[in-house]
């Protein structure tokens, strides 16, 4: 395919910044461009291992400490109910909502049990999780799922890091470049930070991410292509 082409199905607006940061070079522009994607695809794969073991540690969290209290572990269930932590709190009203939606639309198609409810939820929602409404409304205990968190870290500290992963994900679910500074010059130390923070957050939460990733983690392989170029 042609340079034109190309620029043609993509449309010129979307090719006009990788065009000028690669000095109007047809060729370079449609490495950069496919380079850009590869490196997108796999800092959503890693973002994507990064959410399911979040979600699936905050569940485990809330399942032991809320059945102590109520003797069920269906806590997304028991506290949106008369009673719970997020029942009729206008302060967490957002999550409220968010979890009982979910709900119903798994009802509505008879797929509801507590573990597809889980997986449901968006990331937004686990994020919200650590908001200091949200925070405090459950107990103040959630940040302990980071057992390797630094000293007087604190749920804030947490929810910053994961918004910095929320926006990236964002950033490439809306086909946006990941391979610019913040003006129009290829660097890849935005996507480098960011993956560092989803990197850093497996430790915290006594993850190995090397061997989590092993076989699916090739962001450094795509960041040194970019940065060669």
């Amino acid at each position: 395919m042609t340079f034109k082409e190309f620029e043609k199905l993509l449309s010129p607006h979307r090719i006009a910044k990788y065009f000028s940061a690669c000095g109007s070079d047809p060729d370079k522009t449609l490495i950069l461009y496919r380079a850009n994607l590869k490196l997108s695809y796999e800092l959503f794969s890693v973002a994507s291992m990064f959410e399911v073991v979040l979600r699936n540690k905050i569940d485990e969290h809330y399942k032991v400490k809320f059945f102590a209290r109520l003797g069920s572990d269906q806590w997304l269930d028991t506290q949106t109910e008369p009673g719970g932590c997020f029942y009729g709190n206008p302060q967490v009203e957002k999550t409220f909502k968010s979890i009982f939606e979910a709900k119903n639309k798994l009802k509505s198609r008879g797929k509801y049990t507590h573990d597809k409810l889980v997986a449901e939820l968006t990331f937004g929602f686990w994020r919200y999780l650590f908001a200091s409404k949200e925070f405090r409304a459950a107990g103040s205990s959630l940040h302990q799922i980071f057992v390797n968190r630094p000293h007087n870290t604190n749920h804030t500290d947490i929810f910053n890091q994961l918004v910095l992963i929320n926006n990236i994900r964002n950033r490439i679910a809306h086909h946006e470049p990941i391979c610019f500074n913040s003006g129009s010059r290829i660097s890849t130390t935005y996507a480098l930070d960011h993956y560092n923070v989803m990197i850093e957050l497996f430790d915290w939460m006594g993850v190995n991410s090397a061997e989590l990733l092993d076989g699916i983690d090739k962001v450094q392989q795509e960041i040194n292509f970019i940065d060669a170029l």
